[in-house]
């Protein structure tokens, strides 16, 4: 008998296969990244049909095989992308700043390697990113430096900076936090290209 995993999830990435089939990136909390296939989930009477949804936080179930992992059921908790819909342009703007923290995410992150922390980031970097009033292109700028920042310096990526250092150790996503670092968000900005460019990645 298969043993069952279960974690929370935000998937980043799915693509179809087969006639109804699905396979699912997605960054866990206790596993790391993990590929998995979703069988049947295409079909209209399936149950997983609306929780798989790109964008979004799950409580996933997982069953390992030999060669990959399979998804047996999934929990919607949030769909981020749900959440920001709307007429207004900051939405929008939010919207694509979701997309880039996803595709960044799922371009840094490898392997099956539990990392809360890392988890935690995505996750309430996300929860926060929809939850905000007001979203200026200033907060958004400073938004997105600060996500990078911190996302590589979890990766091991950054090394000590002091001036950077109380932003990048930080979880908070506060106006007052945007507004303390928009002032050394240039130095941050060359921190971190200059981490992508020694990793190669």
């Amino acid at each position: 008998m298969h043993h069952l995993y279960q974690t929370e999830a935000i998937i980043l990435r799915s693509s179809n296969t087969r006639e109804a089939d699905r396979f699912i990136r997605a960054f866990t909390r206790d596993f790391g990244m993990v590929e998995a296939g979703a069988t049947g989930v295409r079909h209209l009477k399936s149950k997983l049909r609306y929780s798989l949804q790109e964008c979004s936080l799950v409580s996933l179930t997982l069953v390992k095989g030999k060669a990959s992992w399979r998804i047996t059921n999934a929990a919607p908790i949030r769909n981020f992308f749900s959440d920001l819909r709307g007429d207004e342009q900051k939405d929008l703007r939010k919207s694509k700043l979701a997309v880039r923290i996803l595709k960044l995410t799922a371009r840094l992150v490898a392997g099956e390697e539990p990392h809360p922390e890392l988890f935690r980031l995505v996750h309430e970097g996300l929860s926060t990113l929809v939850d905000m009033k007001e979203f200026s292109r200033e907060q958004e700028a400073s938004f997105e430096c600060l996500f990078v920042l911190r996302l590589l310096r979890e990766l091991g990526y950054v090394g000590e900076n002091a001036a950077l250092a109380p932003f990048a150790t930080s979880f908070a996503w506060d106006e007052p936090t945007l507004l303390d670092f928009a002032p050394i968000r240039s130095e941050a900005l060359r921190t971190v290209n200059a981490a992508l460019k020694e990793s190669q990645l």
